[in-house]
């Protein structure tokens, strides 16, 4: 998918991440890394895991699955928002949720 001209709103990821702890703010009480990446080629989703600073039971519940899959999906909007933006970094990105708060970083390393 090439660049499209498209004006790369910075507050973007941030809003989302923010909406996704509203949305779930059982799952957003757990601490945990999602660390991901994107293929060489067409930086397109390539892979992620999602790390948790204490083993919780409640990371085993039908409604974390759902958490984690919706996840998945808006990290792959955000790799893709970003391509058609042209705006780098954008090969891999680390998502940190602490205390039911997200913080996103990205590098190209």
């Amino acid at each position: 998918m090439p660049a499209t001209n498209e004006i790369f709103d910075a507050d973007f990821e941030t809003r989302r991440l923010d909406m996704m702890a509203q949305q779930f703010p059982d799952q957003a009480s757990i601490n945990m890394r999602v660390i991901f990446s994107c293929n060489e080629e067409d930086y397109g989703f390539d892979d992620c895991g999602f790390f948790h600073e204490i083993h919780s039971p409640d990371t085993e519940t039908e409604a974390y699955r759902y958490f984690r899959s919706l996840m998945i999906q808006l990290i792959i909007t955000f790799i893709e928002y970003r391509k058609r933006c042209d705006k780098k970094p954008r090969h891999r990105g680390e998502i940190v949720l602490q205390q039911g708060e997200f913080t996103i970083t990205w590098s190209d390393q």
